[in-house]
């Protein structure tokens, strides 16, 4: 199924809709509902069982319910219906299985906030900015019930902050050439920090139970569109990598070096100046061979070399 035919049923209601629709029943819900309260889902103790008996009911109720209906869509909704109406029993379950992770990623994130830290402090990019539209969606990832909700809001989330990096960089390369060029490969590694930025300033409060609650309920979302694995696995890396941090966030933010964002074009054309007559010195420092490598981006950037 192509991800367009996911857009029309992205919250409970619309799930409600399309199931009135395709069933040509007004009461399908109410019938479902009744259904659902035969299962006892309160005595399942692991996530996999969880699964398997999700799967088995959305296959009783597709027979029993919609056993004339043809339409591929149907057991995909029935699916949604049943993680909307057992996700608080459900999640609550995921929390308590992933307490230690999320308490860990709460911590960092409280000191990151508290010292108002900025990408530059979680790895090697050039960026220090922490798009602000990209933590106001992240922060609603946990207002969502299922995995293909939250898929949505992560895809969006990345989306936000690669424009933002994408803006930038044509910004700072706009100073330099009037001409059109080719935008430069914008590499992963430079853009993970900022995904680590967005996470610890969105204050999400399970952030490791929202990744282990989409990587086992969402499997065939995750499988079936590409967009939403690329992206599921940025963020499972940066959560990863927010967990190595532990003590280092709030103990180097008054030690760290940082770019100025904002060069005017003479300040640009000095600092690359500089960094080609320093190209050969020996034993430079983590920061100094961080501004030859801008310098080499910004140069690129802006020659002939680049438009072909």
């Amino acid at each position: 199924m192509e991800m367009s035919s996911y857009q029309s049923y992205l919250n409970i209601n619309t799930i409600y809709e399309r199931l009135k629709t395709i069933s040509g029943n007004p009461s399908i819900i109410e019938k479902i509902q009744q259904c659902l309260k035969s299962w006892d889902y309160d005595s399942i103790s692991t996530i996999e069982q969880y699964k398997e008996d999700i799967d088995q009911v959305v296959e009783e109720l597709r027979s029993f319910l919609f056993a004339n209906i043809e339409s591929e869509e149907v057991s995909q909704l029935i699916k949604e219906f049943i993680l909307c109406d057992i996700y608080d029993k459900l999640f609550g379950f995921v929390k308590k299985c992933c307490i230690k992770e999320d308490i860990k990623l709460y911590e960092v994130s409280k000191r990151f906030c508290k010292t108002n830290g900025s990408p530059k402090q979680l790895g090697d990019t050039f960026y220090s900015f922490v798009p602000k539209t990209a933590v106001v969606e992240l922060s609603m990832l946990s207002t969502l019930r299922t995995p293909l909700e939250k898929l949505k809001c992560l895809l969006s989330f990345y989306d936000y902050i690669f424009a933002e990096v994408k803006g930038n960089l044509i910004s700072v390369i706009s100073k330099y050439s009037d001409k059109e060029i080719d935008i430069p490969f914008i590499d992963n590694k430079e853009v993970i920090p900022i995904v680590m930025a967005v996470i610890l300033k969105s204050k999400l409060f399970y952030p490791w139970s929202e990744l282990f609650y989409i990587k086992h309920l969402g499997g065939d979302h995750l499988e079936n569109h590409k967009n939403f694995s690329e992206v599921f696995k940025v963020y499972e890396e940066s959560l990863n990598n927010i967990l190595k941090l532990e003590n280092f966030v709030s103990t180097c933010m008054s030690k760290t070096k940082t770019l100025n964002d904002t060069m005017t074009v003479c300040e640009t054309i000095n600092f690359i100046e500089k960094q080609h007559n320093v190209q050969n010195v020996q034993n430079g420092t983590v920061f100094s061979e961080e501004k030859k490598r801008v310098a080499t981006l910004i140069s690129k950037a802006t020659t002939e070399e680049l438009i072909e």
